[in-house]
């Protein structure tokens, strides 16, 4: 569906944009023809595709498998990509931290290497017995955050206990680094190896890093009493759920000035969706209603939303338009979240209140045109009125000037993007499809013309609207489209 939708605007905005020099344009968005390609070709696509995966969970064996078939299959991939893939397979910890080209496979791939090097780093630190050298150091300063992390936090306790007043000395260097770099003290466990002095001090007292510590306890006690009225709930005692309730209620209460606002209102609208996904839909509305209680302003509306779903949910329309008029959102419908619009609309619309539910459709779409929502609202929109179309959604555009080709570099990202698209390699078309858009618009042509170098963005914009849309492709070119609508190269209509 939601596919569907984007399918939509991307027509709209394709059928209905147009060029004033209809030749030099219609040049440019075919000086690039989509390329077949051969099945060793599409194979080895593949290959790389895998072998990207097989980086991310950690499959050494996978990874060289992959290697192997590429280097044998001897493609414009392997020769394109060689040095990185080698360096994959290899991960020798000189070479990790060297910068590659700005290729964006090659560099999607350098991260995934950098941090298994820098696991291995962690590993071979922790293994070693020896004191500290100056390469410690840098070994301990670029990964202090790995070290206090879950995974290596027992082992890293276990050499600090081990290890002499020097080396000591180094720890409580990089710790302090550490916390002044992210602003966050590590596991109160490490702390005690630390060297305490004035600034380190007035760091800790200015930015509060004490207080937080002490309302992630409070906070995790209280999520703690949400947890436990949910499990009572769900095991049918609702008298010991009821309790429960209450003392998460009365704790949040008594504790409010410790407990991040945020994190409480999020454990309510968490645990009523929970209910309702069990169609336990009036505790859930109990839960969202508590949930309003201590919401900010921005979420007051997320708040308000969720119970109103769940009464649409448990089929009381009744119920739901009473709600609506209750919270007066009629009368401030332009100020309300796109989403909670919509919902209203939807069930005037399902409760046959068809003259209101066309007027509150209608001025979704008119209030934010490019959003999801409004989306979905023209097409509910045509099935009460059929002759609602794109004239509400983009107005005509116009560009003028000529562009002789694309780039060598644009050429050769689209036949990447082609190849991954065509051997379903989708994590590697993803890539290729950001690198697309991210690429400057002087970089994407040839020019010859100063008036296609003013609107060179705007050419762009719709040379990549389109070809994303011809192959398929409309979350990337729905994508293409609200960038650059949002950044007024191309227009919407009143």
């Amino acid at each position: 569906m939601l596919h569907q939708a984007y399918a939509i605007l991307i027509f709209f905005i394709i059928s209905t944009t147009t060029f004033a020099n209809t030749a030099p344009t219609e040049h440019t968005l075919n000086s690039y023809k989509s390329q077949k390609f051969s099945r060793k070709e599409l194979k080895a696509a593949r290959y790389l595709e895998d072998y990207h995966w097989s980086l991310r969970k950690g499959k050494q064996k996978r990874a060289l498998a992959n290697y192997k078939a590429l280097k044998k299959g001897g493609t414009f991939l392997f020769k394109r990509y060689k040095k990185i893939l080698y360096r994959g397979i290899s991960s020798k910890p000189d070479k990790c931290f060297s910068e590659l080209s700005s290729d964006p496979i090659s560099k999607k791939l350098q991260k995934l290497i950098l941090k298994r090097c820098k696991q291995k780093e962690v590993q071979a630190f922790l293994k070693s017995n020896k004191p500290l050298s100056d390469n410690d150091s840098s070994v301990l300063d670029r990964n202090f955050n790995l070290l206090v992390g879950k995974k290596f936090k027992k082992r890293f306790l276990k050499r600090l206990q081990e290890m002499g007043p020097r080396d000591r000395i180094m720890i409580s260097n990089s710790m302090k680094d550490y916390i002044y770099r992210v602003s966050k003290l590590p596991p109160k466990a490490f702390l005690e190896y630390m060297i305490v002095d004035h600034k380190i001090t007035q760091f800790i007292q200015t930015n509060k890093l004490f207080e937080l510590k002490d309302s992630s306890l409070y906070s995790k006690e209280f999520k703690s009493l949400v947890s436990e009225f949910k499990e009572q709930f769900i095991n049918g005692d609702e008298t010991e759920a009821e309790e429960a309730l209450d003392r998460a209620i009365s704790f949040y209460d008594n504790n409010r000035e410790k407990i991040d606002p945020d994190k409480a209102w999020m454990l309510f609208i968490i645990s009523g969706k929970k209910l309702a996904r069990k169609h336990e839909y009036g505790s859930a509305i109990d839960m969202f209603k508590l949930s309003e209680k201590i919401a900010s302003e921005e979420n007051q509306y997320e708040s308000m939303f969720q119970t109103l779903f769940a009464l649409y949910r448990d089929h009381k329309l009744d119920e739901a338009r009473d709600f609506i008029s209750k919270q007066g959102f009629i009368d401030n419908y332009e100020k309300i979240g796109s989403k909670l619009r919509f919902w209203i609309a939807n069930i005037y619309d399902q409760s046959k209140e068809y003259k209101r539910a066309k007027e509150l459709y209608l001025k979704q779409i008119r209030t934010s045109p490019l959003n999801y929502y409004s989306i979905i609202s023209l097409r509910k929109l045509r099935r009460l009125a059929p002759h609602y179309g794109a004239s509400l959604l983009v107005s005509p555009f116009k560009v003028g000037g000529d562009a002789s080709e694309l780039s060598k570099d644009s050429q050769e990202y689209l036949r990447l993007y082609d190849l991954f698209l065509k051997s379903r390699s989708y994590s590697l078309t993803q890539l290729m499809a950001i690198s697309l858009r991210k690429m400057p618009a002087a970089r994407f042509f040839s020019f010859t013309s100063d008036q296609a170098t003013k609107q060179a963005e705007s050419l762009k914009a719709y040379f990549l609207i389109t070809y994303f849309s011809n192959n398929g492709q409309h979350l990337h070119s729905f994508k293409e489209a609200y960038s650059t609508l949002n950044s007024g190269k191309l227009t919407l209509n009143n």
